[in-house]
């Protein structure tokens, strides 16, 4: 476990000299010494720099796929769910929001992908056929395309047919967006 969540440097110090992080990560590695079958886990990542908690998630994940040990996961941390969750529950003042596997929340919630443009030259209102032009800033330009209604493939070719184009990204809408929607939308309860 020492190695495992690089606890070396600090392993003798007193709990009262260590960071929060370096707290987390011992607690964590104390939990699993005796190889439990289900891991209850409360904000796990909260207080960890970037690599730490990436660290942390591929430890829970290899815990998960190679030794089958159930994670229980509570966060607030999006980043967290998608690494580590294959089933989501959200709760919103004790009332069940959404229950089904983790990849739903984006196809059930949100069909929408984001095409972020960046032109050769500027251009002005740029149109696009089946996409909504969110924002142009002269060589950049924002489109949203709903997937369920439209091919992205055919809106990538017309994008690129009708302009030059240095760059091009295409994103999903961000978890974090989409549980935030969920809250301010206050959907009915789904069981």
């Amino acid at each position: 476990m020492i190695e495992l969540f690089d606890l070396g440097e600090f392993v003798s110090q007193p709990v009262r000299k260590l960071s929060l992080g370096q707290r987390m990560r011992c607690e964590i590695a104390a939990s699993l010494i005796h190889s439990p079958e289900i891991i209850f886990l409360d904000e796990p990542t909260i207080g960890l720099d970037v690599v730490a908690k990436q660290n942390l998630r591929d430890v829970l994940s290899r815990l998960n796929k190679e030794h089958g040990t159930t994670l229980f996961l509570t966060s607030h941390d999006p980043g967290d769910i998608e690494a580590l969750c294959e089933r989501t529950i959200i709760i919103n003042h004790g009332t069940i929001m959404f229950d089904a596997p983790t990849d739903d929340l984006q196809k059930k919630f949100f069909t929408n992908k984001e095409i972020r443009v960046e032109f050769k030259e500027n251009i002005v209102n740029p149109h696009i056929a089946n996409a909504t032009l969110v924002e142009c800033d002269g060589r950049i330009a924002h489109f949203v395309v709903d997937t369920q209604r439209h091919s992205l493939n055919n809106v990538l070719k017309e994008i690129l047919s009708a302009y030059e184009v240095n760059d091009m990204d295409v994103e999903n809408i961000p978890l974090e967006k989409i549980i935030s929607t969920m809250y301010q939308q206050k959907k009915e309860p789904e069981l």
